[in-house]
Parts: structure tokens; C-alpha cells; sequence
């Protein structure tokens, strides 16, 4: 007679938000998709808890990975803006620089 496994739930959605948290690790430098992983990852830990409402530790660390990706994000973007800013000479330029690519295309 075959083993029946036990299906645990809140298991399988922490180990899904540790997927998500290491997915956004990888991500890191695309910004975009990491801001989209690692909120994910949090929302998807934080619904793993159990019926007493208590988080496993899977999930308590996918909360705390996510959350320190999805920071670290940020201050790329932010550092990324930053530095083209700086380059560009001030925003002025910056944004006659890009209308005037912008008509090229058109």
C-alpha cells in the first residue's frame, strides 16, 4: 500500500515566498522585477501563517530577505537617477536630452 504524504499548506507557500525571496535576490539589478518579487514574496509569507497565527521560519526569513531587496532596489533606482541627473548637467538637460531622442523616433 503506498505512503500517503501529509499536505501541509502553509509549508508549500513559505517555501514558495523563500523561492520568491531568492528569485528577487537574483533580480536585483533589473529593479523593476525585483520591486515585483519581493512584495510578492512578502504577501505570499505572510499568508503562510498557521491557524495560530504564528509565522514558520521560512517565512520569517523570506519576510526579512524580501524586505531587504526590495530596499535595496530603491536606493538603486534612486542612486541610478541620481547619476544620470549628475551627467546630464541638472534635470533641464536631462529632459531636453530625451525629447530630443524622442523626436527622432517620430
Amino acid at each position: 500500500m503506498p505512503t500517503r504524504y501529509k499536505y501541509d499548506p502553509a509549508k508549500s507557500m513559505s517555501t514558495t515566498a523563500l523561492i520568491l525571496a531568492i528569485a528577487s535576490i537574483i533580480c536585483i539589478f533589473t529593479p523593476a522585477l525585483a520591486m515585483a518579487l519581493a512584495p510578492l514574496g512578502i504577501i505570499v509569507a505572510l499568508l503562510s501563517r498557521e491557524a495560530d497565527c504564528k509565522l514558520n521560519t521560512l517565512a520569517m526569513a523570506s519576510i526579512i530577505i524580501c524586505a531587504i531587496v526590495f530596499f535595496l532596489s530603491i536606493i538603486l533606482v534612486i542612486f541610478s537617477l541620481l547619476f544620470l541627473i549628475s551627467q546630464a548637467g541638472g534635470v533641464d538637460k536631462l529632459y531636453d536630452f530625451l525629447m530630443e531622442r524622442m523626436m527622432l523616433y517620430q
